[in-house]
């Protein structure tokens, strides 16, 4: 198995409980940069490493379109339904 593979299935094995999993540094640290992060953000947008999706609330209403991209399939699969 190649380190990429092996890194893929972490994540699509922790998808489901990775945004509780997070909490505390969410909370006290990362939710103010994303909101910082987001505010950025306008017109077509690439998010590199998109995750479960936790930015994608945040994004600016001047993001025209979106598109993530990450390794794990499941984590993908949480980001299209927070983007929903």
């Amino acid at each position: 198995m190649t380190e990429t593979e092996r890194i893929r299935r972490l994540y699509d094995d922790r998808a489901a409980t990775y945004d509780q999993s997070v909490g505390i540094v969410e909370r006290f640290l990362l939710g103010r940069f994303r909101q910082a992060y987001g505010a950025l953000l306008g017109g077509e947008t690439l998010e590199v490493g998109v995750g479960s999706g936790l930015n994608i609330p945040f994004y600016s209403p001047d993001v025209t379109r979106a598109v993530g991209v990450d390794l794990s399939r499941e984590m993908l699969r949480y980001a299209d339904e927070r983007s929903s």
